[in-house]
């Protein structure tokens, strides 16, 4: 309301005031929201580039440490033969608190705040305290008194590599694994003097060797390295038309013994040598694991048995890699009538009881790609007792390794070429007429990997 000359009234005055006083203090208010709101986006931004740059170094701490393991790893790799070979296991590197052998040359030596030495090296664009650093942890493997960690005594231990980038730690571990090395196609690990001999060889038996990373076996290019080894004697018994032929050495712990011609050893034959070191094979179960990869035939994982379904059962068995074969752990194969066993590719496996397995197909034909461990221990097989592992062929080819030093094996039916190695406590071989060929590859010991995971809060010790 106006007075007369147009001037407002007071009261009109006054709210126009009020309303324009308001209003400012909503546009402060709102202001300072604002500003509050940026001050808390940008704390939280600060929060979020942090976390962002925490979880990258975290991962790139973690691609350090797996760096290292490759570094490790390739190093081992390359130990091909002497000390640092399979031969003397892992001991060399155990050695130093698991800093020597093939790891010396990984990097400097340091003590971490774990108290334990490491070897430490960095990637190429770190410097300062970032990189990697690598040792290596004995597996438990004594199976009885107290671990020693300096000893390797079945060829398998860890590689713990830690990587670290700014205020990033990751620690990872790595199982690994060597295939056992040792220079002979039929090895004998022991020594029963009750026994007529611990190696019978007897007439149309011969041995030789050839190299599978060249190509298949050929007789016109065969080798002289069909040595065999017995740490108990060897007799070799003849026939008019069934001569053995053993192109290669034969050495024994006690003699070696020719009961009948015609018998032609074309390398050194040794009496009373020095006894010859086989690692025992550690049982892989009880428990038993879940062995995906199986076709056909029938596994129980409560008894971890294998065994096969009707009398033409095929088992197939999933392959892996060289660097990576595929691990299978059974108590038993036990297989029956005419049933086969198939592998395509590398595959390992472990056994911790009496096996009959039937059919044996390796379709690579490399001899190092069918391994077979027992862990079976028969201490009297001169006794009437079933062989620890029966293997048998098809067609009478078998390409594989036996590694089962102290269990009588056997082969059933008859065996025309073993392509391979035998390492048993007693092959019996006796009346099988049988040429078996040594693969020169398996002198090169093979470094697998068993096994990664990540270490929390658990220092490795």
């Amino acid at each position: 309301m106006r007075l007369r000359g147009g001037a407002p009234a007071d009261g009109a005055r006054n709210l126009s005031s009020d309303e324009s006083g308001f209003a400012l203090v909503v546009i402060v208010l709102l202001m300072a929201l604002l500003v509050s709101l940026g001050a808390v986006g940008a704390r939280t931004a600060q929060i979020e580039l942090r976390i962002a740059g925490n979880d990258l170094r975290s991962k790139q701490a973690l691609e350090t440490a797996e760096a290292g393991l490759e570094h490790a790893f390739a190093l081992l790799s390359l130990e091909t033969g002497g000390v640092n070979a399979a031969s003397d296991g892992f001991n060399d590197e155990l050695a130093g608190g698991g800093t020597g052998g093939g790891l010396t040359s990984l990097g400097a030596l340091r003590t971490l705040d774990d108290g334990n030495p490491y070897r430490c090296n960095q990637l190429s664009e770190q410097s300062g305290d970032d990189g990697y650093c690598v040792r290596m942890v004995d597996n438990q493997d004594e199976v009885a008194g107290i671990n020693d960690g300096a000893a390797d005594i079945d060829n398998s231990v860890y590689l713990v590599s830690r990587g670290s980038v700014m205020s990033a730690r990751r620690t990872v571990e790595l199982r690994i694994e060597r295939d056992p090395v040792h220079d002979c196609v039929l090895c004998s690990n022991l020594d029963f003097p009750l026994l007529p001999a611990d190696i019978a060889l007897v007439g149309g038996f011969s041995t030789d060797s050839y190299d599978s990373r060249v190509g298949a076996y050929s007789p016109m290019t065969a080798g002289d390295g069909g040595n065999i080894r017995s740490n108990g004697s060897v007799t070799m018994t003849g026939a008019l038309l069934l001569p053995i032929d053993i192109d290669g050495a034969v050495t024994a712990s006690r003699d070696v013994l020719t009961l009948l011609p015609p018998v032609s050893v074309s390398g050194a034959t040794t009496e009373f040598a020095p006894t010859a070191s086989y690692a025992a094979v550690p049982p892989c179960g009880p428990p038993y694991p879940s062995n995906d990869g199986i076709t056909g035939g029938i596994y129980n994982r409560s008894t971890g048995i294998l065994a096969n379904v009707g009398l033409g059962d095929v088992i197939r068995l999933e392959g892996g890699t060289s660097d990576e074969p595929k691990e299978y752990c059974f108590s038993a194969i036990l297989m029956t009538g005419v049933s086969r066993l198939q592998v395509d590719g590398p595959v390992h496996i472990r056994l911790t009881a009496v096996s009959t397995i039937l059919g044996i197909i390796n379709t690579t034909n490399v001899p190092g790609d069918l391994r077979i461990s027992s862990s079976v221990t028969q201490p009297l097989p001169f006794l009437p007792v079933n062989p620890g592992l029966v293997i048998g062929a098809v067609g009478g080819e078998l390409s594989m390794v036996v590694d089962a030093p102290n269990a009588l094996v056997a082969f059933v039916g008859v065996v025309n070429n073993f392509y391979g190695q035998m390492i048993a406590g007693i092959p019996a071989v006796v009346g099988v007429s049988a040429n078996m060929h040594f693969d020169e590859a398996l002198v090169e010991a093979g470094l697998h990997r068993r096994g990664w995971r990540e270490l929390r809060n658990h220092p490795p010790t």
